[in-house]
């Protein structure tokens, strides 16, 4: 597994593009239904990511067959 950070317009590109890509928000459901990038999935594991919880992924689905970007 590769970390690469893309900026914000580096992501549009991408999906103007239709390139197969991913967009996993972590931030709590409330943000996420205020706004959200299109087809984006959301997983409210911010907080147990920020404590460095080990299982803060447990049950997330992600593709293995193209990128995913967190936001």
């Amino acid at each position: 597994m590769s970390e690469t950070i893309l900026t914000a317009e580096t992501l549009r590109e991408m999906l103007n593009r239709g390139q197969p890509v991913t967009v996993l928000d972590v931030r709590h459901a409330n943000e996420w239904a205020e706004w959200a990038i299109p087809d984006s999935l959301n997983a409210d594991v911010y907080d147990a990511l920020k404590a460095n919880n080990p299982t803060a992924m447990a049950g997330v689905a992600l593709p293995v067959d193209r990128p995913v970007v967190t936001v």
